[in-house]
């Protein structure tokens, strides 16, 4: 299913129908702030299994992406000085590494105590995080042999 929404005024009902495609173990592919990415519910194992083998089995390395910087604080730990710089820096192109808590699922960590953590400037996906109501575990949709389809979602719905 390919969905428009756009940028400036993300259709509610758009955004409902991914959100609930998100609630029922779905993976979707959503803009960022430079290209597309994978998603799903942080809540879901069956939704991030998928994600693992729809970027290759031994991929271990995801970021989480949140609304607001009000919300990373129930998955990480952030100090005062850390959290500063994601004030500064946040929305944005940009993934911190911080360390988990003990909320964050162990299917998004593995064996890994660090996550990467990204408020993008696109108002898409923070309006499916703050309508889901839980981070979404995100990869770039990236492929290093292919990167030009990569901002097209048309094509990368056909692929």
């Amino acid at each position: 299913m390919l969905v428009k929404i756009y940028t400036e005024n993300p259709s509610e009902k758009e955004i409902d129908r991914v959100v609930n495609l998100l609630e029922r173990d779905g993976v979707v592919i959503y803009p960022t702030d430079s290209v597309y990415a994978f998603g799903c519910s942080i809540r879901s194992a069956k939704a991030v299994e998928r994600l693992r083998r729809i970027k290759g089995k031994d991929l271990t390395t995801f970021s989480v992406v949140f609304d607001s910087l009000g919300r990373i604080a129930d998955y990480c730990r952030v100090d005062n000085a850390q959290f500063r710089l994601l004030k500064q820096n946040l929305p944005g192109p940009f993934t911190f590494l911080l360390d988990a808590s003990s909320r964050m699922p162990h299917k998004a960590l593995e064996r890994r105590r660090t996550i990467g953590i990204r408020i993008p400037d696109n108002l898409i996906p923070r309006a499916i995080v703050e309508r889901l109501g839980a981070p979404l575990l995100t990869s770039s949709v990236l492929d290093d042999e292919e990167t030009e389809y990569m901002t097209d979602p048309e094509l990368i719905h056909e692929r």
